[in-house]
């Protein structure tokens, strides 16, 4: 899809917006939508930060951002992932560069970032908007959609009615959002850590399942729901389950981190995958994290990786990328290239 942002101010004119495939850089809290190309059109690349990252169990403040990238820029010039990083330190404390204001006010989100000088962060949502985002979506109209997380850990029955799948919008084109939607709230999406938007179906990754919503009529408002897989360990835990991302190849990709253990189909029945292996982590072969490909309806269903900690988000834009988060970013933080049934060594045979 193509829109005119019609913003004088802002440094896009026309930006091709692809359907959302998320990757979590090896930076704590920082997420990306991951384009095929840099180097034929201009984007918006949305960002999330999470402060502090969700992990911790504290509601703080949150904020969306988006970053223009020049055209005629060369794909060369940002082949290192350090082209966009955090400034260091927390906020409200001197880091590297110095950052301003107090934790998690959305008044320095973009002050307190070190973008490189041919992108330009704006802030595109923030509190009141919403809260916490766990997982975010572009869908064809350009809407985000956001997991908002309350209820998490020592949280979570801070809000009885449940957490929120939440649709963004810039209705007038100023790169911020203005009109804020609640597609779906309850507490069955409590602490969700996926959302994934293809066209009438909303995929949310949430606790011990994988669910499969329905908007049948357009009117953002979900007609039915159902189980795609459950039995998945990790509720209330980051190293469980997370986003669905659709490949070229029309099929689903997905992983879950060592909480994981398991997954079932929608019945609660054993996976057998392709390979004819029981897919839990008992070392038959599987264990730890692992990383999964199956057919819209859960058929056909593959395990193309395996023995990872907490890998989050797969790039399926014909290739296979997956940060792991090795050791809560210490030092083992890796970014995976998926070599299909391949053993990522996390923990010895």
């Amino acid at each position: 899809m193509v829109k005119k942002l019609r913003d004088a101010g802002a440094p896009f004119k026309t930006v091709q917006v692809k359907p959302a495939d998320l990757f979590y850089l090896p930076i704590e809290g920082l997420s990306l939508a991951s384009p095929s190309s840099i180097e034929n059109f201009q984007q918006i690349i949305y960002m999330k930060i999470l402060q502090p990252t969700l992990h911790a169990g504290l509601l703080m403040s949150a904020s969306l951002l988006q970053i223009g990238l020049q055209a005629e820029e060369s794909s060369q010039k940002y082949s290192s992932p350090s082209f966009l990083t955090t400034s260091g330190g927390i906020a409200g404390q001197a880091g590297p560069t110095g950052l301003q204001g107090e934790q998690g006010d959305p008044a320095f989100a973009v002050a307190n970032l070190k973008v490189h000088e041919d992108l330009k962060a704006t802030l595109f949502a923030a509190e009141p908007h919403l809260l916490s985002p766990s997982a975010i979506d572009i869908d064809a109209k350009g809407r985000i959609w956001v997991c908002e997380v309350v209820n998490y850990r020592k949280h979570k029955d801070k809000r009885p009615e449940g957490d929120r799948i939440l649709i963004l919008e810039d209705s007038d084109g100023d790169n911020k959002a203005d009109k804020v939607k609640t597609f779906y709230q309850g507490r069955d999406v409590d602490s969700a850590h996926g959302v994934s938007v293809f066209g009438e179906k909303i995929i949310v990754a949430v606790g011990d399942r994988i669910m499969v919503f329905t908007d049948s009529n357009g009117d953002d408002k979900p007609d039915s729901k159902e189980n795609l897989f459950t039995g998945i360990s990790g509720t209330q835990h980051d190293h469980g389950i997370h986003a669905v991302h659709f490949g070229p190849d029309g099929k689903f990709y997905f992983n879950f981190g060592n909480s994981g253990r398991q997954i079932k189909d929608k019945d609660g029945k054993s996976i057998i995958d392709k390979a004819g292996n029981e897919v839990n982590d008992k070392r038959q072969p599987y264990q730890q994290g692992m990383v999964f490909r199956c057919n819209p309806d859960g058929s056909e269903f593959e395990t193309l990786g395996w023995n990872c900690r907490n890998n989050w988000e797969v790039d399926s834009y014909g290739t296979l990328w997956q940060s792991d988060n090795d050791d809560d970013g210490n030092r083992g933080v890796r970014i995976n290239f998926v070599m299909e049934y391949g053993n990522y060594g996390y923990r010895e045979e």
